[in-house]
């Protein structure tokens, strides 16, 4: 080999070894970054006459398309069931635990045993009392818990709101990625770089919803829901957002709509026509539409009951007997407009002004009488009734029924377990990413020992190619010397 030949390799080989510690050094520096994806130095062989070596040809990104479609699914159904357990756990705490001092059953409880005492002693004035006041915390807690579930469904709505502007600013951003990466952005430092915060986008895109993703050859991608609506190719669709602004329990069909418009014009009612699949976003309108509105079902459910077993007399004899305990805002309760009773029930002003009316029925009645107190009683442990709605449809469905308390004993129940299937849901979930994501850090991710190794052979290389120039330099000196 001649003294040219051996010069032109050593100032390739300095060359290659100079890109190797480049991207060593980026790896290094970017070890631990969310979404970075280790980098590697792509040689390609050369020669010239009998002289031959390797060049600089490209820097690869570590990439898997059906790893990242795996991790777009599990980052989805964190979503989906992390945001229902989050939202149910709240309501939980709120409804509280079988038990608890404030829960339904407990306030239930001291309502029937205050009509015990009551029943037993109706001439004390304290057992009167009693009913009133325990009647009156169980009105008001029927009165908080609804509007508490309401609350929860104006939050999910202004959750959504939220998110489809983070939806949109995603897919503006990915859209001018596209368009760069479709122009074959010449720095492939800075294309890398795009890559890496694609891949990011598309992730915060699915936490949302669920997504299918066309990965292309020249990095761009197209973003579809899997029902085939675009939301991405070269141009991005639109989301949107409309709140009634009057979500109630009243009426839970009045609520916003969530609408995506694509390049093309086409509009399309997300919720509506069932395209949200999973995500968060799915998550929050099932919430909103279902969970929480089965919820509010079985709340007026119990308010129903409640005021039903006071007024309502199955022998015609009985009737001067009933009591509207229980009303609806200032008027008496009509079965037939249960929805959002128990954000209206109300305890009758006419009996807190005069206790003595939970006895007395006539002018001739005596406080000591028992007819009435007895007559409340029964009812309420005696009386059955039977839900017109059927809550959880997706789980087989469970339709309260039996006496006030069952009824009461059964929607805790219910409500644990949804909220104990959400969490365990959301448990599973995770579990499932952090596999994907371990992974994806496998396959990823930066191992500083290896690169420190592999920085050491460059360093080394770089040496010996520069003491091999040095000795060219010598050699050639000399020779220009003789």
């Amino acid at each position: 080999m001649g003294l040219s030949s051996a010069l032109s390799n050593a100032l390739a080989g300095m060359n290659v070894n100079q890109r190797g510690i480049d991207v060593v050094s980026r790896n290094v520096a970017n070890q631990g970054t969310p979404g970075y994806h280790r980098q590697s130095l792509v040689l390609q062989e050369t020669s010239f006459g009998a002289s031959a070596g390797v060049r600089p040809a490209s820097v690869s990104r570590a990439f898997d398309s059906a790893l990242e479609k795996q991790h777009l699914v599990s980052v989805s159904s964190v979503g989906f069931y992390g945001v229902k357990a989050s939202y149910l756990d709240r309501m939980q705490i709120e409804l509280g635990r079988p038990g608890d001092p404030q829960s339904l059953d407990t306030l239930y409880s001291k309502f029937e045993n205050a009509l015990q005492a009551m029943a037993t002693n109706p001439n004390d004035l304290g057992a009167r009392a009693g009913v009133i006041n325990a009647a009156q915390t169980l009105v008001e807690q029927l009165n908080l818990l609804t509007n508490q579930v309401q609350e929860m469904r104006r939050d999910v709505e202004y959750q959504m709101s939220n998110s489809v502007s983070e939806l949109n600013t995603a897919l503006k951003s990915l859209e001018n990625i596209n368009t760069q990466l479709k122009g074959q952005v010449q720095d492939p430092t800075a294309r890398l770089a795009m890559l890496d915060e694609r891949d990011r986008l598309v992730a915060s895109i699915s936490e949302k919803m669920e997504i299918s993703v066309n990965y292309r050859d020249n990095g761009t991608v197209s973003l579809m829901t899997p029902n085939g609506v675009g939301l991405l190719d070269y141009t991005a669709s639109q989301f949107s957002f409309v709140p009634t602004g009057a979500v109630s329990a009243n009426d839970p069909d009045v609520v916003g709509q969530l609408m995506l418009r694509t390049p093309s014009g086409l509009e399309v009612d997300l919720v509506g026509q069932g395209l949200l699949t999973s995500g968060s976003l799915a998550g929050l309108a099932e919430l909103r539409d279902k969970t929480l509105v089965d919820m509010q079902h079985q709340l007026d459910d119990i308010a129903s009951a409640l005021a039903l077993a006071m007024n309502t007399a199955a022998d015609p004899a009985d009737d001067d007997l009933a009591l509207d305990l229980f009303i609806d805002g200032a008027n008496p309760y009509d079965e037939n407009d249960i929805q959002g009773f128990a954000g209206r029930i109300r305890l009758n002003p006419d009996v807190i002004a005069d206790p003595t009316l939970l006895v007395q029925y006539g002018p001739d009645i005596s406080l000591g009488d028992q007819a009435r107190p007895q007559f409340l009683l029964n009812n309420l442990k005696t009386m059955n009734f039977v839900s017109d709605h059927v809550s959880d449809i997706d789980n087989g469905g469970v339709r309260l029924s039996g006496r006030v308390g069952d009824l009461v004993s059964q929607m805790i129940n219910h409500q644990g377990s949804i909220v104990a299937n959400a969490q365990s849901k959301s448990s599973s979930a995770m579990y499932s990413l952090e596999s994907v994501t371990m992974r994806m850090e496998e396959q990823y991710g930066v191992n500083i020992d290896e690169e420190m190794a592999r920085l050491l052979q460059l360093q080394t290389a770089y040496s010996a190619n520069a003491r091999v120039i040095s000795t060219v330099q010598e050699l050639m000196n000399a020779l220009l010397r003789m």
